[in-house]
């Protein structure tokens, strides 16, 4: 008997693409020749035409969401040995401190888990690339080389193209990184081509403090680059790993851990003028310096961070400065030295509206409520937040002369447009009326971030909408142990959750912004039609079935159903709805079986329940 049988045409078309995947691309098989025999059987049957049934070597397999259990952090940056120096002896307990040094590779960083391959991405999930792991060898400490898919340990380290595999494709590719960064960026590689996955302490060395000298620094650096991966520096860890995990980690770095940047001497310029510009929450500096040429590009800006950057370094005009581009595109300064003739720049008032300015977290900002420069600047940022497409200085000046002057005026001025019109305002261009009529539909984590909580950001913001609705989260408003919980330590807890507290109404509009929008116009409270696709049911999410249960479920495809109702259904059916597939999925739900969404390979390959769209809000009786 074929017990494929009792799967759904668009359950096997699923199915065949995962097995396709972990036998072609993988070398990885789950199931014996006989078994997968029987389930192309079962999909020849019911679907006869399906194209799995064609196209088993030309998988396409593009990215999905993979959470690290243990942050992948960027780290902080030394430019000299007297840098490197300065850290050590601040950290170091005695003189006999023990501190490992490895070279710091320069491709891309990736964790391997013995199944799963995945990017650093924003630290705390990364992109899925397992379908890349045949062509990868991993190169780790006391062993020979050896392919990845058989390397069961879990490891992170760099990928890279080896400086003698890049010889062989320099023509296709500019630098060894952009090599690696580009093929782990496709949907499908040739194995014509070999990467390496370097663990990071495949050739780490320690010494105690005292030992540390420029002459054995440079020593090292010698010895690191006469390796076969393409390096941009060398990595200093803490050895003893206990005393390095008790220092924490900033939301940026981890504290007990310095990169040095190798050829990173940059060029001499000098500081010609200091501009302040206003942002929504602060006022920073930009440095206007002597224009220098680093590469192909003429570097004229270079931003300072902070004012308390500006006065801890106590920077001025006329000081010569080092200036690099971080990451080979940002501009910055790496060390500044007093020039001759020198002018104070810091500044005491509001550059736009005169005020006296306040300070905040190291920042200064303007505190005159009337500001037009904060004003316009914080509704520039909203407007960017709500998905409006082309919302710039034009439409923020609009809404300005229309006496519109926080996020709630103009999301209450958003909700007049769509219900009256501009016949009794200002007149405004066709464009203008366009842009502030057009439907705002956001996810969980849009509205979120939309709500400009202090201290909150996208990687923040995700974790909790990975977890609550946004309604969820501000009925904690205020509540510190809540955040504290269910954010990692770096978190500012007790500042979010007082934060959340003033940003009530803005939630309540945001979401008053999303029920409105036009194609929702003359239906009943509470249902849904399909926009994106004819012949679909209404949906009604007055009538679903509380059957979720808490369990997480993300939505994959071009839904007949606009994605942030669905949302709504979900919450209403008890589920946690979200955008990106990741570990703690417990349900995936797809539009097309036969799409390649590698959101659906990824939870089939984990063992994940999946379902069609469909058969989803049928069952949650959200079907009118």
């Amino acid at each position: 008997m074929n017990h494929w049988h009792n799967k759904n045409s668009s359950e096997l078309a699923a199915l065949v693409e995962y097995h396709n995947l972990r036998y072609w691309v993988l070398n990885a098989p789950e199931i014996s020749d006989s078994d997968y025999d029987l389930l192309v059987e079962a999909l020849r049957e019911k679907s006869p035409d399906a194209r799995q049934l064609d196209e088993v070597k030309s998988i396409e397999v593009s990215s999905s969401k993979i959470r690290h259990s243990i942050p992948m952090l960027s780290l902080q940056k030394a430019y000299s040995f007297e840098e490197v120096k300065k850290w050590m002896d601040k950290l170091s307990r005695s003189e006999k401190e023990m501190f490992s040094f490895s070279p710091k590779y320069d491709g891309v960083a990736g964790n391997w888990d013995g199944k799963i391959l995945s990017t650093r991405g924003d630290g705390y999930e990364g992109d899925d690339i397992s379908d890349k792991s045949g062509i990868i060898t991993v190169h780790s400490a006391g062993n020979a080389p050896e392919p990845l898919l058989r390397y069961s340990k879990a490891v992170r380290g760099e990928i890279v193209m080896t400086c003698d595999e890049f010889e062989k494709h320099k023509c296709e590719f500019k630098t060894p990184r952009a090599a690696a960064a580009g093929l782990l960026g496709r949907n499908t590689v040739s194995d014509r081509y070999a990467l390496t996955f370097a663990v990071y302490d495949a050739h780490e060395k320690t010494f105690s403090a005292d030992m540390v000298d420029e002459k054995l620094f440079e020593t090292l650096c010698k010895e690191f680059a006469s390796l076969p991966y393409p390096q941009d520096g060398v990595v200093i860890r803490l050895a003893d790993r206990e005393y390095r995990d008790s220092l924490g980690h900033t939301a940026h770095h981890p504290n007990g851990a310095v990169a040095y940047k190798t050829g990173s001497s940059g060029l001499r310029s000098r500081i010609e003028n200091i501009i302040w510009q206003i942002n929504r929450q602060d006022i920073t500096p930009v440095a206007q310096i002597t224009p220098v040429k680093i590469g192909n590009r003429t570097v004229k800006r270079v931003t300072l961070h902070s004012a308390k950057y500006v006065m801890d370094n106590d920077i001025r005009c006329g000081d010569r400065v080092q200036v690099i581009l971080s990451g080979d595109v940002i501009p910055k300064i790496v060390s500044v030295e007093k020039g001759k003739t020198r002018k104070s720049v810091m500044i005491t008032r509001c550059p736009a509206c005169g005020a006296e300015l306040a300070w905040r977290d190291e920042r200064i900002f303007c505190n005159n409520p009337e500001c037009e420069a904060v004003i316009k600047a914080a509704l520039l940022d909203f407007g960017q937040k709500l998905n409006l497409k082309g919302f710039g200085k034009i439409a923020v000046d609009y809404l300005y002369n229309l006496g519109v002057r926080s996020r709630e005026d103009m999301a209450d001025k958003l909700l007049f447009f769509r219900n009256y019109g501009f016949e009794t305002l200002l007149p405004a261009t066709e464009a203008v009326k366009k842009l502030l009529t057009a439907d705002t539909m956001l996810t969980e984590v849009q509205k979120l971030i939309a709500c400009d909580v202090f201290m909150l950001g996208e990687s923040l913001a995700r974790t909790l909408c990975g977890k609550y609705t946004v309604k969820q989260i501000f009925e904690h408003a205020g509540n510190t142990e809540f955040f504290r919980k269910n954010l990692p330590p770096p978190a500012r807890a007790e500042t979010i959750a007082q934060s959340m507290t003033e940003r009530v109404e803005l939630y309540r509009k945001i979401e008053a912004l999303c029920n409105d929008s036009i194609y929702k116009r003359g239906v009943p409270a509470g249902v849904v039609r399909s926009v994106n696709a004819p012949g679909f049911p209404d949906l009604d999410i007055r009538n679903v079935r509380k059957t979720g249960n808490g369990k997480i479920v993300c939505l994959t495809g071009r839904m007949p159903w606009v994605r942030a109702e669905l949302f709504k259904i979900c919450s209403a059916a008890g589920y946690i709805p979200v955008d990106r597939y990741s570990s703690s999925v417990d349900l995936v739900v797809y539009a097309d079986a036969n799409s390649g969404s590698n959101k659906l390979v990824s939870a089939m390959r984990a063992g994940k329940a999946t379902e069609h769209i469909t058969d989803f809000v049928k069952r949650i009786n959200a079907v009118t």
